[in-house]
């Protein structure tokens, strides 16, 4: 079964929540494929202070957004980052 962009991003946001409970923002860079792949750049809590990410939550996230389109459900910048709202602040 194929699942699209936004499943998988959904999965990984999910991976992140459990994981890192105070996070409250994800940030992604693209990757060198050809207009397509992310992977996790670090997360930020509350206070806006950096959390580093696990290894196997940082293993996890970027299986789920490594195949995902540049110019898809992430919402990165012309520089090829994104920022992802884990949850409310």
């Amino acid at each position: 079964m194929q699942f699209s962009d936004a499943h998988y991003k959904a999965l990984a946001i999910e991976a992140i929540r459990q994981a890192h409970p105070t996070a409250v923002t994800a940030t992604f860079e693209t990757s060198d494929q050809n207009y397509y792949g992310f992977f996790l750049t670090g997360l930020i809590d509350s206070e806006g202070e950096e959390i580093e990410p696990t290894d196997a939550v940082q293993g996890e996230v970027n299986e789920y957004v490594e195949g995902l389109d540049w110019d898809g459900v992430m919402g990165e910048d012309v520089h090829g980052y994104a920022s992802v709202e884990l949850r409310e602040r």
